[in-house]
Order: structure tokens, then sequence, then C-alpha cells
């Protein structure tokens, strides 16, 4: 039988409740998790609660069913960073009682690369905008496989660990940026941070990503940045990076504008090279901010005197000669 002091509402009371000396402890709780009689007074503290952070408090499962939704049902931001929740079935058991959800965090959650059923995932997260699974363990590919049937989802994070962005690009090729624009129809900020990407041509698979605005790819020792100068990005140039990109497989149309809607590209530590790959950045349509701050010095060689320093100002770039 599952420990009540480890339901969900037993973490949330013993933060959340004030008891009548006006000090913050844990109110008595039923034998499955949920609120007992005498607490139905103070119960409405619980239901004007919209923001939730339950960091490191023990919760191993959701109590009894229907006793989250009675009594928090408006929780919108909730964080459950490093709680050992066992897998999906607890965290869509949590989820599924929220219904306006739009905020989750699962940060240092272990859980399973096989991701729940579409009918679990659509009735769990209907409302939910932003995702947060860094140290969980998932890979880019299971990511994929969740938020496909996550279409309104507007952000979503995933690093510190390796996500095998690399594996799901060699298997996928340019199919694969292909699938990644339906698979994300409404996803503005994208963050894999220190998530072991090393190549651009990984990255440059993101790019038909229709509303993409933000990506973070700090901590990722990335050491070039190309972008085509031909207006669609395949065909022609021989792939990306010279890393067998999608050159030449004629996959993409002219309609297909790399990164249209990027403005902000974050790569603080990242590896670049050399000036030429620092010069790309112009060749991005939208861009009009761009992080990049280098753990080590980043160039063997001056900048040639004629190239000019214009898109350093107007892309606020960090830390170069």
């Amino acid at each position: 039988m599952a420990a009540p002091e480890r339901a969900f509402l037993h973490a949330l009371a013993k933060k959340y409740l004030i008891g009548a000396a006006g000090a913050r402890g844990c109110n008595e709780l039923g034998p499955t998790g949920g609120l007992s009689k005498r607490d139905t007074i103070k119960q409405t503290s619980l239901d004007l609660l919209e923001h939730v952070v339950l960091q490191d408090a023990g919760v191993e499962h959701a109590g009894a069913e229907g006793a989250i939704l009675a009594a928090a049902p408006r929780i919108e931001e909730l964080d459950l960073t490093g709680n050992p929740l066992g897998g999906w079935e607890v965290v869509l058991a949590i989820a599924s009682e929220l219904r306006s959800l739009r905020f989750l965090s699962l940060v240092r959650v272990v859980l399973p690369r096989d991701v729940p059923s579409a009918a679990a995932i659509g009735s769990s997260f209907g409302a939910l905008r932003t995702l947060v699974l860094n140290e969980t363990g998932l890979t880019f590919a299971s990511a994929c496989a969740m938020c496909v049937h996550l279409p309104q989802l507007e952000e979503l994070q995933l690093g510190d660990h390796d996500i095998e962005l690399r594996h799901a690009v060699d298997e996928g090729g340019w199919i694969f940026a292909r699938s990644l624009a339906s698979t994300f129809p409404a996803l503005r900020a994208l963050l894999l941070e220190n998530a072991r990407v090393s190549r651009w041509s990984d990255a440059w698979a993101l790019r038909l990503l229709p509303c993409l605005e933000t990506l973070s790819l700090n901590k990722n020792p990335i050491d070039t940045v190309e972008y085509p100068r031909s207006a669609d990005g395949a065909g022609g140039e021989g792939g990306v990076g010279g890393e067998g990109g999608e050159g030449g497989e004629g996959g993409e149309g002219a309609q297909d504008v790399p990164f249209a809607k990027l403005q902000h590209l974050f790569m603080l530590e990242s590896h670049l090279a050399d000036w030429r790959h620092v010069d790309q950045f112009d060749r991005f349509p939208a861009l009009r901010e761009v992080r990049s701050v280098h753990a080590t010095p980043p160039y063997a060689t001056p900048r040639p005197p004629a190239v000019s320093y214009t898109h350093l100002r107007a892309h606020e770039t960090d830390s170069y000669p």
C-alpha cells in the first residue's frame, strides 16, 4: 500500500497550508493521501494555489483519485524537481487532475524512454504549454514521440544529459527535419543545454520548426556554424559544414527558409573555431540576439581587419576580440 505521507497532497499541505497558530505545518491527511474531513475549512488555501514548487519533496504517488482536483484545482504551474515519482504513470495521474496545468517541471525525475499512449498524454496535458525534462534521461526521439501529441506546446527544455540528437539526425536525415515541423507546430522556445550536441549539422535539423524564436545550445561543444547562402538551405552546397548534411537530396522547397523566425540564439561555452563561423550569424533572416561566451579562447588566428564588426553590436554577441 502506498504510504500516505508520500502522496502529492501531503507534500502540498505540508508546504502551503497554515495551521491555527500561523505556522506552516502538515495537516492530518486521510489514509489514501487525500485531505481529511477536519481540513475542509483549511482546504480553501490550497484551492487558491496557482504556482506550486515541490522540489525534492519525496512525492511518490498521486493519492486517492479525485483528491487533487477537489483540493487544488487551480494549479497552473507545477515544479516537481527531484521527486521519486517512479515513471509516467504517477506523473499522468497527478497532471490529469490539474485541468489548468500550463507549466510542468520534471527535472531530475527519472523517466522511462517508452512514452505513454496518445490518449493518456492528451487527457493529462491538454493545457500544457511548457515542459521541462532536464536530467530525466529522455532522448530527443523519446521527447518527440511524446510531444507529437502536444501540438499546443510552446516551450521544451531537454538537457543536462545526452539526448542523443546525433543518433536521431543520422537515422532520419532531412526527413527528420521535416517531421519536426509537424511534431512541434507551435514551439517557440527550445532549450537543449548541456545536451551533448557536438555538431552544428545536428542543430541544423531544427531549422524547419515553424514558430521557433529562441534556441539555446548553451554548454554544447559545437565548433562550427554554417548557414547556406541558398534561400532554402538544401541542395547545391553539399551539406552543412561538410558533415554529411542534406545537400543535394532535394527534400526541401524554396519556401522552407531555415530558422525563418529565430530571433534569439544562445551558445554559451561553445567551441567556435574561427571568425568564418561567427560571421554565419549575419545570414539568419530574423536573428536579433546572439549570446556566445566561450569557456576557452575561441580563435587561433586574429580577425581579418577587412571584416566588419557590425554584426557583433547588432546581435549583442559577447567576448569576441
